[in-house]
């Protein structure tokens, strides 16, 4: 009799202590498999924030080609400008001479006319 209990009490404890192990292992395996989730997840997340950040490389060295494009620009029309400048500038400076003479001519033979009225 006593052997007999002592015999059916150590099954039930050993099924118990399997029982308890399957669960353990269940919750360890449900635990495996939410980190390689998690782990998974970071990764494309990883691969997205380094793919934006490929982009944002590529769009900075665009942005910055585009600006050297334009400065030589301004500086290819600085250039032209410069003489056109000149020319004009010179252009009025001849025009105000030429003004100045007009006039002088134009005293002097109002000077000629009153002399010769007089």
């Amino acid at each position: 009799g006593t052997l007999e209990k002592d015999l059916k009490r150590l099954k039930a404890s050993q099924e118990a202590a399997s029982k308890n192990g399957e669960k353990k292992g269940k919750i360890e395996k449900a635990k495996v498999e939410r980190l390689e989730s998690q782990l998974g997840d970071s990764k494309a997340a990883l691969l997205a924030s380094q793919n934006e950040l490929k982009k944002l490389a590529s769009d900075v060295e665009k942005a910055a080609a585009d600006r050297d494009a334009a400065i030589a620009d301004r500086v290819k029309a600085d250039n032209r400008l410069e003489p056109l400048t000149k020319e004009l500038e010179q252009a009025r400076r001849e025009m105000a001479e030429a003004r100045a003479e007009a006039s002088r001519v134009a005293e002097e033979a109002s000077a000629s006319d009153e002399a010769a009225a007089a």
